[in-house]
Parts: C-alpha cells; sequence; structure tokens
C-alpha cells in the first residue's frame, strides 16, 4: 500500500474526472486536477487526441484512466476530452455549411439605346445645294464622253 506522493488515493485503472490544470505543448506534458480528490496526474502530449495536442487546455474537461508510470508516480492514460469551447464538436456532427448566396440579379435592359439620338445627325440637308453637284456630275460625264469619243475615233 502507501503511496507515491499523495497519489495514493488512486488505483490502476481507475477512470477519473479532471481538469487541465497546466499544459505544455513544446514540453509535451501537462497535469489534470481530479477535483474531488484534490490530486494531481502527470500526462503525456502522445495521450491526448491528435486534434488536441497542439492547443491550450487549461481548464478544459477530461475523463482519463489513471495507471502507475514507470518512475512509479501516477499517469493519465486513455484521456478523453469532454469539452466544447476550442471550436471542436465533441462527438457530434459539424454544423452545415451555410448556403451558397443567390445569384445576382440581371441588369435591367437598355431600353431605347439604339434610338437615341435617332434623326439628330448633323449632316442633314449639308448636300441639297443643287447647283454645286449638278455641275460637277455634268463636268464628269463630259470629260468621260470625250475620252470614249476621242479613242473610238483614232
Amino acid at each position: 500500500g502507501g503511496g507515491g506522493g499523495g497519489g495514493g488515493v488512486l488505483q490502476d485503472g481507475q477512470v477519473c474526472l479532471g481538469r487541465v490544470k497546466n499544459y505544455s505543448f513544446t514540453g509535451g506534458y501537462g497535469f489534470l486536477c481530479v477535483e474531488d480528490l484534490g490530486v494531481d496526474v502527470f500526462f503525456a502530449k502522445r495521450d491526448l487526441p491528435d486534434n488536441l495536442q497542439e492547443q491550450s487546455l487549461v481548464g478544459q474537461p477530461f475523463r482519463f484512466e489513471v495507471s502507475t508510470a514507470r518512475c512509479g508516480k501516477r499517469q493519465a492514460t486513455n484521456v478523453q476530452w469532454l469539452g466544447g469551447f476550442l471550436g471542436e464538436s465533441g462527438g457530434a456532427a459539424p454544423p452545415p455549411p451555410p448556403p451558397p448566396p443567390p445569384p445576382p440579379p440581371p441588369p435591367p435592359p437598355l431600353a431605347g439605346y439604339a434610338r437615341k439620338g435617332e434623326g439628330k445627325g448633323k449632316s442633314k440637308g449639308k448636300w441639297k445645294e443643287k447647283g454645286k453637284s449638278d455641275e460637277l456630275f455634268e463636268g464628269i460625264r463630259v470629260q468621260a464622253t470625250l475620252k470614249f469619243s476621242s479613242t473610238g475615233n483614232e
């Protein structure tokens, strides 16, 4: 019988509930405080669930089994997390993803865009001066006739 430094109240294989008193994931170990017994139990980082090994666990509740380490001290094994505020869902299904946002509404049609400015052209009526264009046309026709007839006469 007897005990190893206050751990004598715990038996090998006993299942306890405790909270993390301190934990260093860089050091790779911590201590669980069994509150109803006032006993601290050593635990190793490797005994934690993988997703918790790099977290800050102080104050987190765990269920664990007590065993005797090689050095004779009590150690927590089969460490199971009971908590809920690390963003982990404790065994429950994760919340469903949010629904995708609705597609944006189509842009309004550009009503009357093609008719904008119709009939406002600046060139309206610019070539209505009869005299100049008629004279020009007559001169071209006369030149063409002369050329044609002079080549035919030779």
